[in-house]
């Protein structure tokens, strides 16, 4: 079975505060999509792991887990606040996936910032 592994990296720093809504419809309509496609095509194997940051923190929501798994986000999961360490992030994410994957798989980044 082919792996695809979804890498979801989310800014849930301060300025996020004034976008928190529009990002948790973000965060939640990926998430959807990705089960959708775990439904659609169950020769493939859908992973997801999804890390929020901002300067005090980087939380790992989800460590490399099924689609099936997975549920949507609340206001009280995602609560901006702080700075934003983007790249330390980011990083956080390639390393873990790097960890996971083999030749064949594919993986597939999102990021939801403000900038």
């Amino acid at each position: 079975m082919k792996r695809v592994f979804n890498l979801l990296v989310v800014d849930e720093s301060g300025s996020m505060s004034i976008i928190q809504r529009q990002a948790l419809v973000g965060i939640n309509e990926t998430l959807t999509t990705i089960q959708k496609m775990q439904k659609t095509h169950e020769n493939l194997e859908q992973r997801i792991t999804l890390i929020t940051f901002d300067s005090t923190h980087k939380k790992l929501f989800y460590d490399n887990v099924s689609a099936r798994h997975a549920h949507p986000l609340t206001v009280m999961d995602y609560n901006p606040c702080g700075g934003t360490p983007l790249y330390d992030a980011i990083g956080m994410g390639i390393a873990k996936i790097n960890a996971l994957t083999k030749e064949g798989d594919s993986v597939l980044v999102t990021i939801i910032t403000d900038g």
